[in-house]
C-alpha cells in the first residue's frame, strides 16, 4: 500500500491514470497532476473529481508532494517532473507498480488478454454496482456509460478488479534488464484471460516469447486462486495445462462455445445483451463465470445485469449520427480485434452500407502485422485508411506508412474500395462528401481518430 497523503501524477489525463487516480481519491487521498494541453476523453471524470491540473511538464512539484505516479509516456522516467521529484528525494512509481500496490489490500481479480480485458473489467464493475455489492476496479477507459467513473475504492469489498495490461511499464527500458511487464507488479488471486494473440512486436519478440511471459503470469497466482480462462482458444488451453502441472491449489473455470467447456455460451443462448458482437458475448460469459463461479453471485440477477451495460467509451460505442450517418467506434487496433469488430457491424447493420476507417496504430504493429491488418480490412467493403498514428513510445524510421497497408487491402481484395485519408480532421471531412443519410461508419484505432466523429 501506498501509505501517503499528497500524490502527483504526471501525465493524469490517461484512462489508466485516471482511473488510479479515482480510487485514490475514494481513499481520502489528495490528487493532483500535470498534461499536455489536448483534450483527453477523462477531461469530465478529472473535474468531477476536482483535481488540479497544471499545464505542461515544465513547472514545478508542488511542496506538499510526498509522491509521484507515471507512465510510459510524455518521457517516461525521464520526464522534467519525474526526475525533479528525484532530485528532491520524492519516491516515485510507474502507474503499473502504483496499480499492483493500491490493489493488494484486497483479491485481485487480474483481466487480461489481447482484446477484452478493458469490456470485461467494466462488464465486473458494472455487475457489482446493479447488485448493490461494489467491488473495488480500477478500469483503463474514458468512461463505463451509466458508471460516474472507471476507478473505484470499495472498503467493504474482498475483491479489486484490474484491468492487466501485457505491456512494459517503462519503455524506456524495455531493452534492459530493469524491463517489467505491467501485468507483473499485480498480486492475482484472480487472473481472467479472454485470449492470446501475438501483439506489441516492439516488447515481444514473437509469439512463444508471449505465451511464455503469460504463462509466467499465471504462475504468479495466489495460493488457492482461479484461473478463469476462454477454453476455446487452444494456445490458453496449452498454458493452462502447464499450470494445472505445477500448481493443483488452482481452481481453474474455462468458458466458451466449445462443449467440454465448464461454462458454455449455449447455455445462456436465449440472453440479449445490448451491445452487439460475438465478441461481446464471450467477455459477458467471462464476465458472468467469474461473478458467479468465484463471487457467489446470483445467477439470474448477474444475468439481468449485464443484458443492461452499456459498453464503455470506444468499445463499439453508438455515436450521435453526422448528417443521418449512423457512428460507431471501437479502439480495435490489433488485427483480431478490427476483424470481429467489422464483423459485429456487418451483422448488426445488414444490409446497410458500412464504411470501415482505421487508423493504425504505432509503426512497429503495423510492420510486424501487415498481412493479418490487410486479411482484417478485406472483409470490409469499403475502407478509409487514416495515417499510422505515432505513439509517443517510438519514431516514424519511413519503412512502413498506411499507404503499404492500402495496396496490401487492394491486394488481397479487388472488390474493396480503398480511400487514403490523413488526420481525424480529413476524415470528417470526407465523410461530408462521400457518406450518405442511412450509411454506416465504422471508426478504429487507438490513436485519436475518434475526433473525426465527436466534438470533444
Amino acid at each position: 500500500m501506498l501509505n501517503f497523503s499528497h500524490f502527483y501524477f504526471v501525465g493524469i489525463k490517461g484512462v489508466g491514470m485516471t482511473a488510479l487516480a479515482s480510487v485514490l481519491v475514494d481513499m481520502g487521498k489528495m490528487v493532483r497532476g500535470a498534461d499536455v494541453a489536448d483534450d483527453f476523453p477523462t477531461k469530465p471524470m478529472l473535474a468531477r473529481l476536482g483535481v488540479t491540473i497544471d499545464d505542461g511538464f515544465a513547472g514545478e512539484l508542488p511542496a506538499e508532494t510526498e509522491v509521484v505516479i507515471y507512465t510510459g509516456s510524455h518521457g517516461g522516467s525521464q520526464n522534467p517532473l519525474v526526475e525533479k521529484a528525484r532530485r528532491r528525494g520524492i519516491p516515485t512509481y510507474t502507474h503499473a507498480a502504483a496499480l499492483g500496490e493500491v490493489s493488494a489490500g484486497q483479491k485481485v481479480v487480474a483481466v487480461c488478454g489481447v482484446g477484452g480485458k478493458s469490456t470485461i473489467s467494466a462488464m465486473l464493475a458494472w455487475t457489482g454496482e446493479q447488485l448493490r455489492t461494489p467491488v473495488s476496479f480500477a478500469v483503463g477507459v474514458g468512461q463505463i456509460i451509466g458508471l460516474a467513473k472507471t476507478g473505484q475504492f470499495a472498503a467493504s469489498s474482498d475483491y479489486f478488479v484490474a484491468e492487466a495490461d501485457e505491456y512494459i511499464a517503462d519503455p524506456l527500458l524495455k531493452n534492459s534488464a530493469g524491463a517489467h511487464f505491467r501485468f507483473d507488479y499485480l498480486s492475482p488471486s484472480v487472473i481472467v484471460c479472454n485470449n492470446l494473440r501475438f501483439d506489441h512486436p516492439d516488447v515481444y519478440r514473437d509469439f512463444n516469447h508471449t505465451k511464455q511471459v503469460f504463462g509466467r503470469f499465471f504462475a504468479r497466482l495466489a495460493p488457492e486462486g482461479f484461473l478463469v480462462y476462454n477454453g476455446d482458444d487452444q494456445n490458453l488451453r496449452e498454458l493452462a495445462w502447464q499450470l494445472l502441472e505445477r500448481r493443483s491449489d488452482v481452481t481453474q473455470i474455462s468458458y466458451g462455445t466449445h462443449e467440454l467447456n465448464d461454462v458454455r455460451l449455449a447455455d445462456v443462448a436465449d440472453w440479449h445483451l445490448q451491445v452487439p458482437g460475438e465478441f461481446n458475448r464471450m467477455n459477458a460469459l467471462a464476465a458472468l463465470t467469474v461473478a458467479t463461479q468465484v463471487f457467489g453471485w446470483d445467477r439470474p440477477a448477474v444475468m439481468a445485469a449485464l443484458s443492461q451495460y452499456r459498453s464503455v467509451t470506444r468499445r463499439l460505442q453508438n455515436l450521435p449520427a453526422i448528417g443521418g450517418v449512423e457512428i460507431w467506434d471501437d479502439y480495435a487496433h490489433h488485427p483480431s480485434e478490427v476483424a470481429a469488430a467489422i464483423a459485429a457491424m456487418q451483422a448488426h447493420r445488414p444490409g446497410k452500407r458500412l464504411v470501415v476507417a482505421f487508423q493504425p496504430h504505432t509503426f512497429s504493429r503495423t510492420r510486424q502485422l501487415l498481412g493479418e491488418f490487410a486479411t482484417a480490412l478485406a472483409t470490409a467493403g469499403e475502407v478509409v485508411l487514416l495515417d499510422i498514428f505515432a505513439s509517443a513510445r517510438e519514431e516514424d524510421d519511413g519503412t512502413i506508412s498506411s499507404d503499404d497497408l492500402a495496396r496490401a487491402v487492394s491486394k488481397l481484395a479487388m472488390g474493396t474500395k480503398v480511400s487514403r485519408v490523413g488526420t481525424p480532421a480529413d476524415l470528417r471531412a470526407w465523410i461530408g462528401k462521400n457518406m450518405r443519410r442511412g450509411d454506416v461508419l465504422l471508426t478504429l484505432g487507438a490513436g485519436d481518430i475518434y475526433h473525426a466523429v465527436t466534438s470533444d
